[in-house]
């Protein structure tokens, strides 16, 4: 079971690398740069309002970890 789980959560991650590359690769074949997208930058691009939202929920349950992490997925301040 739990290597299962395993395999869900890689598979997770080689779809979410290969998304990124295809936004990168059409973004090169655009302007002929290559750039890396940060994750909060997507995310900003896709939904800004949910990220902002996810924001707030966080800090309200685990305040804690934002002196220590830095900002984390990009996000101001």
């Amino acid at each position: 079971m739990i290597r299962g789980f395993f395999r869900l959560i890689g598979l997770l991650l080689l779809a979410g690398g290969f998304i990124f590359m295809v936004y990168d690769g059409a973004r090169w074949v655009a302007d002929q740069t290559l750039r890396f997208t940060r994750f909060g930058q997507f995310w900003n691009d896709i939904n800004q309002a949910s990220q902002t939202a996810f924001r707030t929920w966080v800090e309200a349950k685990a305040p804690w970890p934002r002196p220590r992490c830095g900002t984390p997925s990009g996000w101001p301040g």
